[in-house]
């Protein structure tokens, strides 16, 4: 890094902090993205992705497990691509100008994302009893009878 300044080649100097990793791209959407990430998320994203750190030196530094580090990782890059997918879908479906970059980008998630349908997410106790209430008052009682009948002649 000692050269750098020397020969115009600054940049890393000057924003060698995690905290300011959305000063690395010229784009407005992952400018956006990434500097609306916590703190902890910028730190593990700047690590390993500018520093090239692994899981376990990442770990050593922050108290905690590599595993924890590696999980952490994945779900902020699996995020990230998610929304970024999100904010290019208009411009893909409406055929509007992409670089050649957001196009590959594009083309490659489709059949992970496809129209922008929210990935299924898991449902807390409380939403599955209330949906189980919802969904027994449409059955009709004769129908329960006869299931619960049916039952109880198996066991």
């Amino acid at each position: 890094m000692g050269a750098e300044p020397a020969t115009g080649q600054f940049h890393n100097v000057i924003h060698d902090c995690p905290y300011d990793i959305q000063e690395f791209t010229a784009s407005r959407n992952i400018y956006e993205l990434v500097d609306a990430l916590k703190d902890t998320q910028k730190e593990v994203l700047y690590y390993r992705a500018i520093r090239y750190w692994s899981n376990q030196k990442i770990a050593a530094m922050r108290g905690q497990t590599d595993r924890n580090i590696l999980k952490t990782y994945e779900t902020l890059i699996e995020s990230l691509r998610y929304k970024l997918y999100m904010r290019l879908l208009h411009r893909f479906l409406e055929k509007l100008p992409l670089t050649i970059v957001q196009q590959k980008f594009m083309q490659n998630n489709w059949n992970k994302y496809g129209e922008g349908k929210p990935q299924r997410k898991r449902r807390t106790k409380a939403e599955i009893a209330e949906s189980d209430s919802i969904s027994d008052s449409y059955i009709p009682n004769d129908v329960k009878t006869s299931t619960i009948s049916n039952d109880k002649d198996k066991g």
